[in-house]
C-alpha cells in the first residue's frame, strides 16, 4: 500500500472525512457468557452484569489501528464496556455493522438496545 505523505498537511475537515468513510459494514459476532450463580430473573434487571466474558473473533476495523487522530474521529465506539466489565468490550458502528449473537443470550443488548440497528440471531 502506498503512503499518502502529505495527508497530515490536509485541513482537518478532509482527514475527519477520510477516517468516517474508512468505515465498512461488518457482520461482528459476539459471545456472551453470564455469570452461572445469577438468578436468570435478575438478568432483566441487571443485563450488563449478568456478562462474565464477552468475546468477539471480529477483528478491530483497521482505522482504529491508523493512528490516534483515526481513533477519535472514527465512527465506532466500545459497546458493552462499562468500569464494572473493564475488559469486555467490543469495536461497533450503530450505523454500519450487523450484530450477530448467534443462539446466546439477548439480555446483555439491554443497554444498547434503541441503539442497535441490525441484529442476526440464528
Amino acid at each position: 500500500m502506498a503512503t499518502f505523505h502529505p495527508f497530515p498537511r490536509l485541513p482537518f475537515e478532509l482527514r475527519a472525512m477520510v477516517w468516517a468513510l474508512a468505515a465498512e459494514p461488518r457482520n461482528v459476532q459476539i459471545t456472551a457468557e453470564c455469570h452461572e450463580d445469577m438468578d436468570p430473573e435478575d438478568y432483566d434487571f441487571y443485563p450488563a452484569l449478568c456478562i462474565e466474558h464477552l468475546f468477539s473473533p471480529t477483528p478491530v476495523p483497521a482505522v482504529l489501528h491508523a493512528c490516534r487522530e483515526s481513533r477519535k474521529q472514527s465512527p465506532y465506539e466500545k459497546l458493552f464496556y462499562l468500569e464494572e466489565t473493564e475488559s469486555c468490550y467490543v469495536w461497533v458502528n450503530f450505523d454500519l455493522d450487523m450484530l450477530d449473537v448467534g443462539l446466546g443470550p439477548l439480555s446483555f443488548l439491554f443497554l444498547n438496545r434503541s441503539r442497535i440497528r441490525r441484529l442476526k440471531f440464528e
